[in-house]
């Protein structure tokens, strides 16, 4: 493959061993000086035509992933799905997400994890790198977390790094509208340097992630708001109904018996009355309640 140009080998996308192979080749026939300053050139242009072509495909593979995340409303579904790509895009061994939660960074999500102890566990918001990310809502970073000195080394975050051989680790914050909701981290059961590359990397896969995480916590709230609501609704209609079975009761000249009838129906139970001394006794997970209309008090009804 070492016929042609250079222009011929580079948009071939030529190994290496060509290109030297090729510079060799011209060294036997041109000025050996000339001929390894451009080798050299070659494979500088090779390894940045490479890197723009990596560049090109990461940024390819966010977009996809940033219309993925906005697919995904419940945390359930996207939590697992932001740490899972967050693995991929830096090639980590692990990957795990946290969120504030009151005084605390819980962990949510995590991928690649041995040991069960980082899902759920509540990180104190001055501790390890966690607090670092989160006191200045910028990356930060180490080569080896666990001899790092920089980081307070105790507590249940150290546990969990401990258990999972956590050395190389990466922190970006999770920010929206000057806010910052929580950690996104990445590391290696290794040394590892993170290059800028990676720390921009991983700050834009969070840069998606945040407005993701905040929908989908608005629409969990929301769906459990509708839920009481729902509840509530339901009850008000049951006791509406047992209202009007009751006023037909007294409109047909019933009695006491005679309410007390359709409430058992309604209760599906025993419900005694007494209209002086002391209350039914309910029995257990029984309830009392006094009746009355308006400041005055006629008795008590315990549910049996």
């Amino acid at each position: 493959m070492t016929g042609g140009s250079w222009l011929d080998l580079l948009l071939r996308d030529a190994a290496a061993e060509d290109l030297l192979r090729h510079g060799a080749d011209l060294a036997r026939t041109r000025d050996a000086g000339t001929a390894d300053r451009e080798t050299a050139d070659a494979l500088r242009l090779k390894t940045l035509l490479h890197q723009r072509a990596q560049r090109a495909a990461e940024l390819g593979a966010l977009n996809d992933i940033a219309l993925r995340l906005a697919s995904l409303s419940t945390p359930d579904a996207l939590h697992p799905e932001i740490v899972g790509q967050a693995r991929r895009l830096l090639g980590a061994d692990l990957a795990y997400l946290g969120l504030v939660d009151g005084g605390h960074l819980r962990l949510v999500a995590a991928a690649g994890a041995l040991t069960p102890e980082l899902v759920d566990l509540a990180v104190p918001l001055s501790r390890g790198l966690a607090a670092e990310v989160l006191s200045h809502a910028a990356p930060r970073w180490t080569a080896d977390y666990r001899t790092d000195p920089r980081f307070r080394h105790d507590g249940p975050a150290d546990a969990a790094a401990s258990a999972e051989n956590m050395r190389g680790l990466l922190g970006v914050p999770l920010r929206l509208d000057g806010r910052v909701l929580g950690v996104l981290f990445a590391g290696d059961r290794r040394r590892r340097d993170f290059g800028e590359h990676e720390v921009t990397l991983l700050s834009a896969l969070a840069a998606h992630a945040a407005p993701a995480v905040d929908n989908a916590r608005r629409v969990r709230d929301l769906t459990e708001d509708n839920a009481r609501l729902a509840d509530r609704a339901a009850e008000l209609e049951r006791i509406l109904r047992l209202d009007g079975r009751l006023t037909r009761v007294v409109l047909r000249g019933g009695g006491v018996e005679d309410l007390l009838h359709e409430i058992r129906a309604a209760a599906g139970g025993e419900v005694g009355f007494v209209t002086s001394g002391p209350p039914p006794d309910p029995g257990p997970g029984g309830a009392v309640r006094p009746v009355t209309a308006g400041e005055r008090t006629f008795g008590a009804l315990g549910g049996m």
